[in-house]
């Protein structure tokens, strides 16, 4: 049950039966478990290492074991924190991957071997999707990553979408929070939600992205200019990662039907990004960019959230947060 916070099924079992046998020494441990000394003391270390227990004392026979109250909450909060920084360090190695995708499409355009083609011109690419969804079966999964994003024509689009949830196929998007900033955005998200579709919405989104089958997806070969030119992307390997990425936010994403209501002691998914992304030390304008809202709106979004928190400095949102457990691990970094 703890293996999460790196603790094993024998370790957790050495850890309850101490608490059980506060008093007991070491050979008393090992008559009620079973097991040889020199093995109870490698696990004693492990625990110990954990902050579970305090170091043994040659004068003092018997293990001193840290109460659950005090030793479980600082091993999550630990816990908590490396994964906050694996996943950085996950997405970061997105960004990288995406890089090379790009840069290997500029050196070998169209190549099959390579599993990407370069697609230039809004006209081609248009085509080129037009292509794409008329094979898609199964599934067309999202990342609306630019809720800005104007649509030509709204109706078009509602028809593009009906015609495909008409032919059985499911549809998942997720877009910005921001969207309910945009009208236009917005309203096409719920016309789409009304059709059927699956709409949700998270703080952040990785890149902009359409999947269809996990067999193509397509991205922009330029984030700064998504309209000029597109990956098309039919690799496994980078389908495979895709396409877990997608799960990944879908899974961590909120139904854009419900609205975020804070109480005095929970945070919004807003919040809690905006908490993370601070505790990492991007700018206001970096933030800005990733949550798809103007810098002015960050400055209050800061200023109300640390005031609530009451603390004066980033870096104690993070750790009060932290500790709190009010940022999970599951959290995308910049």
């Amino acid at each position: 049950m703890l293996d999460v916070l790196g603790l094993g099924a024998t370790e957790e079992r050495v850890y309850r039966t101490l608490l059980a046998n506060p008093e007991s020494d070491v050979s008393e441990i090992c008559r009620l478990l079973g097991c040889e000394e020199a093995g109870l003391r490698a696990i004693i270390q492990k625990l110990a290492s954990l902050s579970l227990i305090r170091p043994m004392e040659d004068r003092r026979p018997s293990v001193r074991v840290v109460s659950p109250d005090i030793g479980l909450p600082q091993l999550l909060a630990r816990r908590q924190g490396e994964l906050a920084v694996e996943h950085q360090r996950i997405e970061e190695a997105y960004g990288a991957v995406s890089q090379l995708i790009a840069e290997h499409a500029d050196t070998r355009p169209g190549s099959a071997e390579a599993g990407v083609e370069r697609v230039e011109g809004l006209e081609a690419i248009r085509d080129r999707l037009f292509e794409i969804t008329l094979a898609v079966r199964g599934e067309v999964a999202v990342f609306a990553a630019d809720a800005r994003q104007a649509k030509a024509d709204p109706s078009a689009a509602d028809r593009h979408d009906q015609r495909l949830l008409e032919r059985g196929v499911r549809l998942r998007a997720v877009y910005l929070d921001s969207v309910r900033n945009h009208p236009a955005s917005l309203a096409h998200a719920r016309r789409l939600g009304e059709q059927g579709g699956q709409i949700r919405s998270a703080p952040t989104l990785p890149l902009q992205m359409t999947m269809f089958d996990q067999d193509v997806a397509v991205i922009p070969a330029d984030p700064d200019e998504p309209g000029h030119s597109v990956l098309v992307i039919r690799s496994r390997g980078m389908l495979a990662a895709l396409h877990a990425l997608f799960e990944y936010s879908w899974a961590t994403a909120t139904p854009l039907a419900r609205q975020d209501r804070r109480t005095d002691d929970e945070l919004t998914t807003q919040d809690r990004e905006l908490i993370r992304l601070l505790a990492l030390g991007l700018t206001d304008d970096a933030i800005a960019a990733r949550m798809d809202v103007s810098v002015r709106t960050i400055n209050r979004l800061n200023s109300g959230l640390m005031q609530r928190m009451g603390v004066r400095s980033r870096f104690q949102a993070g750790v009060k947060a932290v500790e709190h457990g009010w940022i999970k691990g599951f959290d995308a970094t910049a």
